[in-house]
């Protein structure tokens, strides 16, 4: 089924069936054959909620796979991102991270370029989050070879994990000139802007636009995956 979906084009492919018990339903990601969202209801009348929870999954699934993309290699730009634990530990891309619902983070950042920084927060419950800048801390400028910490000592605000549990990626994009990576129109809330539901998917699908609008030796994204418990 998986090779088959790609060579149509799909790059998502529904399986369902109907039994005695109800009706099930799973999502594989058609390149890689993997199930990316699976659920159940008891009867026919329940179709409609099942099809909007492997909706869900689904664009939830396709927004972190657009964001992790990202990845510019710039041979000019060099950046170092990662995330400390105020109780002690530093999570890092490409490894195994955890982190537990009520850890208090800080973000590190350090380019060897004048630009300035974004972060973007793909939470597991799939909603799409502004970390920086923010209504707390607006300017986003950093200078090349400076060891920036969000928040600083001297902002007034605090990052901590709150629920729920899962899957969650962040993502840090360096650009030497100011850039708008995700509409301000389709996000919401303050403190930290969240993209609205129904643009979730496309929100993520502008990152892409914006990046290739950029010159490879004017940009640099990190990505880190960390698993949320309990």
């Amino acid at each position: 089924a998986a090779k088959a979906g790609k060579i149509k084009g799909l790059e998502v492919l529904v399986l369902g069936v109907a039994g005695q018990s109800g009706l099930s339903a799973r999502a594989v990601h058609t390149e890689t054959g993997r199930v990316i969202a699976s659920h159940s209801v008891a009867s026919a009348g329940e179709v409609r909620a099942l099809g909007e929870r492997l909706a869900f999954d689904i664009e939830t699934y396709l927004a972190r796979e657009n964001v992790r993309r990202l990845r510019n290699d710039s041979p000019s730009v060099a950046t170092e991102f990662w995330l400390e634990k105020k109780s002690g530990g530093r999570l890092v891309s490409g490894s195994r991270n955890a982190l537990k619902i009520g850890d208090s983070i800080v973000f590190r950042f350090r380019s060897n370029r004048d630009g300035y920084l974004t972060i973007v927060d793909i939470q597991p419950g799939g909603d799409v989050v502004v970390l920086f800048p923010n209504d707390f801390s607006r300017d986003n400028r950093v200078a090349s070879g400076t060891l920036y910490s969000i928040p600083s000592a001297s902002d007034t605000f605090e990052v901590t994990v709150s629920e729920p549990a899962g899957t969650d990626t962040v993502v840090a994009f360096f650009t030497e000139k100011k850039a708008e990576w995700l509409d301000t129109c389709t996000l919401e809330g303050s403190g930290f802007r969240t993209v609205k539901g129904t643009e979730r998917f496309n929100a993520t699908r502008g990152l892409s636009v914006t990046a290739t609008n950029l010159k490879k030796d004017e940009w640099e994204s990190a990505v880190i995956d960390i698993e949320v418990t309990r």
